[in-house]
């Protein structure tokens, strides 16, 4: 009797300092992964120094737009608008992104490095980019795979995961799973009508964009005609008329 209830202690002991044993290397692992995540090699890739003024970006798309040709955008330029549209100071109790730069090439995937919070803590990511532009909705879709958490590597299942923790309180941004989606569109306001700008191509160059949008001159002559045509814009043309009519009388009277 007593040498089986021995033997019972000693598989219950074999047990217990198993299981023991696996909670503590599960608990060693779990820490080992935060600190892999907290980690931060890559404050010299996602820092980025605003070279350019604030609206160089939507003035060369605008100096683009003439003909609605392609054109390029430099990788400073679109780092520089996104930093400042996209981009908030590190707050407690919220989260977000406060630094972001895209790496842009021709024949590889195009990089992204930023630094994110949330939680309460701070950490670097890392990760590669496709891009999808939709030309008819003008979306532009970024998703993002490969990705690391400061040293650590993410699979595609937590990235969109964690995506949508980060990006959730941002207005400008739509997310699905490893995806953010944003409307590739601006409107200028002239009087009581507006031209659209529109983005119709965006194709990742060696440290450039190619891209196309929509032809301005054609939505310039739209929203003058829109323009001459309402009651301010008829007074307008009434006034131009009575003007030059009163010139013309002054030069044949004299």
């Amino acid at each position: 009797m007593n040498h089986k209830t021995n033997q019972k202690r000693h598989i219950d002991t074999i047990i217990i300092s198993v299981l023991l044993t696996i909670i503590i290397a599960s608990g060693l692992w779990v820490l080992y992964c935060i600190s892999l995540a907290l980690t931060d090699h890559y404050k010299e890739q996602y820092t980025f120094t605003f070279t350019e003024d604030d609206d160089t970006f939507l003035t060369t798309l605008l100096h683009g737009t003439a003909f609605g040709k392609e054109f390029t955008v430099t990788e400073d330029e679109f780092n520089t608008f996104i930093n400042k549209k996209y981009c908030k100071p590190e707050q407690e109790g919220k989260t977000g992104i406060d630094h972001i730069r895209f790496y842009f090439h021709e024949n590889a995937p195009t990089e992204v490095y930023a630094h994110a919070y949330t939680w309460g803590k701070s950490f670097a990511i890392h990760a590669k980019v496709g891009f999808n532009m939709n030309s008819d909705s003008n979306k532009l879709t970024i998703t993002l795979y490969d990705a690391r958490v400061g040293e650590l590597s993410v699979s595609n299942h937590i990235l969109s995961w964690l995506i949508p923790q980060i990006f959730s309180g941002n207005e400008y941004i739509s997310v699905d799973n490893n995806s953010l989606t944003v409307t590739a569109k601006y409107s200028y306001d002239i009087k009581n009508t507006s031209i659209t700008m529109r983005l119709n191509e965006f194709i990742p160059l060696e440290g450039e964009i190619q891209c196309r949008t929509n032809s301005l001159t054609g939505e310039a002559l739209h929203a003058l005609g829109d323009y001459l045509s309402s009651d301010e814009g008829k007074q307008k043309l009434k006034d131009i008329y009575n003007n030059a009519k009163d010139k013309i009388r002054s030069w044949l009277e004299n």
